[in-house]
């Protein structure tokens, strides 16, 4: 019997504590915090772990400039100093520092002084840790964003960030409640949800069939089926959230960014373009969106208003549709209420059911440690944890010295290269020796996937034997930057289809 179909049977065994709906970073980290608390947890979702709005995010760990300018003073505390948790402690080995060049072009931002004394409530804020924001000349900002040469700029500030991988960070924390003990299944859809008894039954349907599974509480982190889960357990439940769409596009870079670029205007649009997996990603739209969540994607109109969006940053040579590795679109939980959603502000919202659900949405990337334990002190007292501040444990740490994990682990890097080696140390950190230990049965193992790119072999074993990937897209998309990179041809996706296939799958 393989883990995953023996954890499957798991769901049917005894009454949990919890029953955790919708593996994204939300609820992937109240799992984990419960496990921490000895809670007996099972974690489902109907797709991937991290395989919705937490893999569509903008990479980023950051406090939220123009959230200070609309006057959400309070978030942009709350995140800095988190991001400051998560670069130090939480995942040191998924973060690294990356710049932001911001180009200010607000007229109520007009005046060294007053950019000046938006830094210094920005500093104060995140506690002066580590601050290195600072007023920048056009000059140095065109030589950390090359494709500024030549473009008038407004006031340029330059902010210390931190850029994340987030479906990476999600799985982690996925990986470390199943290694807490919880149940962690993904691929598996709950299909009914009822409270008889005040047990929650809930019906999930897998590939390995269909379980019942009994839980004391249960906590609906769906995301942006939020609504429809509330409504299982009360049809007439009034509405708590919206949904924003946001559309990303990964374009191909010909030199190297030593920094972010962000541009700020006076029409509520906060754009920005981001170095990521050798090419550039650009997002600018923050769209209402009403339609069911199933039915999201970018449409040509999207690309469209992205791309004309974008380029009152970028020159036009960048923003050739031939140069599109990738579209990506993701929805946001929001608020309900008033006005526009690109200045809705970022906050969880919750709502506690008729039978105790907790239903939670929302937040940010940066901040989601504190939503979950905000999500667990809602929890019915039976089996909500005395704990009220989050875990500082390292889940993901930074990639240890060369030769730390022994001859064969020095030798497999060298092997690989710089190039490689870097790649997978981002990628994996001090988990990196568990990825190369697949190349002592098969030195095949350490060849590239694809040659435009640095992903290799043994990830792909490593994400089926460890990481929960159950097909090609868990792979390409969220297991490796292959996707990314837009090297997911058709070839390379039946050559992973094999290797899947026979790859065994720990008992």
């Amino acid at each position: 019997m393989s883990a995953r179909t023996r954890d499957f049977a798991r769901l049917g065994e005894g009454v949990f504590d919890l029953c955790v709906i919708g593996a994204g970073i939300l609820g992937s980290r109240i799992a984990y915090e419960a496990t921490r608390d000895g809670l007996r947890v099972a974690l489902v979702d109907a797709g991937d772990i991290g395989g919705a709005t937490s893999g569509a995010s903008s990479k980023f760990v950051h406090g939220g400039l123009r959230y200070l300018v609309q006057g959400h003073v309070d978030v942009v505390r709350h995140s800095l100093r988190e991001k400051h948790a998560i670069v130090r402690d939480v995942a040191p080995g998924l973060a690294r520092a990356m710049p932001v060049v911001v180009s200010v072009e607000r007229r109520g931002w007009s005046g060294a002084l007053v950019q000046r004394a938006v830094l210094l409530a920005y500093d104060a804020l995140g506690g002066f840790s580590a601050a290195r924001t600072r007023l920048i000349t056009d000059d140095e900002a065109r030589r950390l964003v090359p494709a500024l040469a030549g473009r008038p700029l407004g006031g340029c500030l330059l902010l210390d960030e931190a850029q994340v991988d987030d479906a990476r960070l999600t799985l982690a924390t996925a990986l470390a409640a199943a290694d807490g003990g919880a149940a962690v299944i993904n691929h598996a859809r709950v299909t009914a949800l009822a409270f008889p008894d005040g047990i929650a039954r809930l019906e999930v349907h897998g590939p390995e069939g269909d379980v019942v599974l009994h839980a004391k509480s249960v906590v609906n982190a769906t995301g942006p089926w939020l609504e429809a889960v509330r409504r299982w357990e009360d049809p007439a439940a009034a509405p708590i959230a919206r949904l924003s769409k946001g559309v990303h596009v990964v374009l191909t870079l010909d030199e190297p960014w030593r920094a972010a670029l962000s541009v700020h205007t006076d029409d509520e649009h906060n754009l920005f373009a981001v170095p990521w997996c050798g090419g550039l990603l650009v997002g600018v739209t923050d769209t209402p969106f009403d339609d069911e969540p199933s039915a999201l994607g970018a449409t040509d109109a999207d690309v469209e208003l992205l791309l004309g969006l974008a380029a009152r940053m970028l020159p036009a040579h960048l923003l050739g549709r031939e140069r599109i590795r990738r579209v990506t679109a993701g929805l946001r939980v929001l608020p309900r209420g008033a006005g526009s959603t690109a200045t809705a502000k970022r906050e969880e919202v919750v709502a506690i059911g008729r039978h105790g659900m907790v239903s939670i949405g929302g937040g940010k990337l940066t901040t989601h440690r504190h939503e979950a334990m905000d999500a667990l002190q809602r929890l019915p007292a039976g089996v909500r944890p005395r704990r009220r501040g989050p875990s500082r444990a390292t889940l993901v740490g930074r990639a240890r010295p060369e030769g730390a994990g022994g001859a064969a682990l020095a030798d497999a890097r060298r092997a690989l290269g710089p190039e490689t080696c870097a790649h997978l140390e981002a990628l994996y950190g001090d988990g990196l020796g568990e990825v190369l230990a697949h190349a002592a049965s098969d030195p095949a193992a350490l060849e590239r996937i694809h040659p435009g790119g640095p992903d290799i072999w043994a990830q792909v074993r490593h994400a089926t034997a460890c990481e929960l990937a159950v097909g090609v897209d868990d792979v390409v998309d969220r297991r490796t930057t292959l996707g990314w990179r837009g090297l997911a041809d058709e070839t390379t996706r039946e050559r992973i289809a094999r290797v899947l296939l026979a790859t065994p799958v720990p008992a």
